[in-house]
Order: C-alpha cells, then sequence, then structure tokens
C-alpha cells in the first residue's frame, strides 16, 4: 500500500513539474507598468491627451529566451504595461473609433522592443531596454515620434544586495514564507518608487534593486523586466517635455507676501 502510494505521488508531481515545464512564466505586468504617482508630466491638456492607442507591439525573439517565456507572453504583457503606464499619464484612448475629449481622432502607435543587453559581473547583472514607439507608415504623423525609450536597471544577487530596506525585506521573506515574500515585494516596489523620483533629472531613466531569486539567469530576466519599466519612465518623460506633445505651459501662480493685500483690477465705467 505504501509503495504504490509513493508511485501515485511521484506520477503526479512529475506530471506537475511537467506542466510547470510546459507553460512559460508569468511576468509580473507591475513590474513593467509605471504608475501615475511617480511625480512625471502628465498628459491633460497636451495635443495628445487621450489620443494614443497601441496598435501592435513586437518583441524580439532573444528577450523572450531571456526572460524564459515565449514571444506571446512578453508582448502580452509588455503591451498591457504600455496601455496602463499612457493610461496612468492620460495619453492612452478610451477606444480606437472614439475621439477624445477635445474631438481629436485617436493616434495609432506601434511599439518594437530589442532584446536587452546584460552585462553580467561579480555583484549582479545591469540590464539595458529599448523600446522604439512611433506611429505605423499608414497612420498620421505625431510631432514627437518615432523615439527609442532607454532605460537602464541593475539588479543585484540576494547575498550581494545589502543595504537596509532590501536587505531586510530578503531576510524577512526567507524566515516568514508566503507573507515575509509580500513584505519583500513590497520593500522592493518602495525602492523602485525612489529610483524613479531620481529619475527626473536624468537622460537615461536607471535604477537598481535586488533579485528575488538566486542564479546569474534569474538576475538578469530580474534586471530585463525593470529595466522595460524604466524604457517607459524615458518615454513617459518624452512624451511630457518634448514639443508637439508636451502640454503648454501653465502661467505662475503669484502669492503675494503675508499682510500684502491683492486689489482687484477695476472695472470699466457704463
Amino acid at each position: 500500500m505504501t509503495r504504490r502510494f509513493l508511485t501515485m505521488v511521484g506520477v503526479v508531481m512529475a506530471a506537475l513539474a511537467a506542466t510547470a515545464m510546459a507553460e512559460p512564466p508569468p511576468i509580473n505586468v507591475d513590474l513593467i507598468t509605471v504608475s501615475g504617482r511617480h511625480g512625471l508630466p502628465r498628459g491633460e491638456g497636451s495635443p495628445i491627451a487621450g489620443r494614443l492607442l497601441v496598435k501592435d507591439v513586437t518583441v524580439d525573439p532573444s528577450a523572450a529566451t531571456l526572460f524564459k517565456t515565449d514571444v506571446a507572453t512578453v508582448g502580452s504583457s509588455l503591451r498591457q504595461g504600455v496601455e496602463k503606464t499612457l493610461r496612468n499619464h492620460g495619453y492612452l484612448a478610451a477606444a480606437a473609433a472614439e475621439p477624445a475629449a477635445g474631438g481629436a481622432p485617436p493616434l495609432a502607435i506601434v511599439v518594437e522592443m530589442s532584446g536587452p543587453d546584460i552585462q553580467a559581473d561579480a555583484e549582479g547583472a545591469t540590464a539595458i531596454a529599448r523600446l522604439s514607439v512611433g506611429p505605423p507608415a499608414d497612420s498620421p504623423a505625431i510631432a514627437c515620434l518615432p523615439y527609442t525609450a532607454t532605460g537602464k536597471f541593475r539588479a543585484l544577487t540576494p547575498l550581494k544586495s545589502g543595504g537596509g530596506q532590501r536587505a531586510t525585506g530578503i531576510i524577512f521573506g526567507a524566515l516568514a514564507g508566503p507573507v515575509g515574500g509580500v513584505f519583500m515585494a513590497n520593500q522592493l516596489q518602495n525602492a523602485t518608487a525612489n529610483n524613479v523620483a531620481l529619475n527626473s533629472r536624468r537622460t537615461v531613466a536607471a535604477g537598481e534593486g535586488v533579485s528575488p531569486q538566486h542564479g546569474a539567469p534569474a538576475v538578469a530576466r530580474h534586471a530585463s523586466i525593470n529595466a522595460v519599466q524604466m524604457a517607459l519612465i524615458d518615454l513617459v518623460k518624452h512624451l511630457g517635455e518634448t514639443e508637439g506633445c508636451k502640454a503648454p505651459a501653465k502661467p505662475p501662480v503669484i502669492v503675494p507676501p503675508v499682510g500684502v493685500q491683492v486689489q482687484a483690477a477695476p472695472t470699466p465705467d457704463t
């Protein structure tokens, strides 16, 4: 009886392992998406506000190999990340056939992702991701596109991470199991938010974090996925700061000194 039970367990475990190997690992779209709380330029009031429509996304096969999945999975995750990022910053069109709030028609864009460049060292890996974004040949031109958005992310191995917040997350995750894993994810997300805040002064968006898994392939994968988010940060900055796409500058708000009363403009005699 015991032998038969063990045999059945072995068969089930082998089937589960085969299924896990057959299915590509998911990509956390949140690691790609740029939320609207990072202080990047927004589209409201710009000529492309609520008008960008992602028509197509293509992915270099080498990126899928690096992400340990297939091209379709990477493309689907990238599309979701791009659309959510554009929506968070006021650029995404509501639907293909619906004009924006001002009555202007949607503007189609295509996104092409090349294979990330990986530079490995003793402490981890650095990935550089590039996204080529522009209108398709049969669509209207967009003033600030095409543009190649570039992002850089350095992923450290857990043993080399150091640094209070991230190291605490890793230790807690090792000791507390699933709950710790959630805590670790939150810590890494906080670190990402801090990275984003620093990028307003950089030409190339860049960040650094700790891979949640050991091994060179896992570290390179983590660096590459986060580098895509850095590239989307670069794209949002470009849209919000480039002539033809950025919103008009708002007049400065003049605050009078304390105790000074501002008189209303005189009304003309009637």
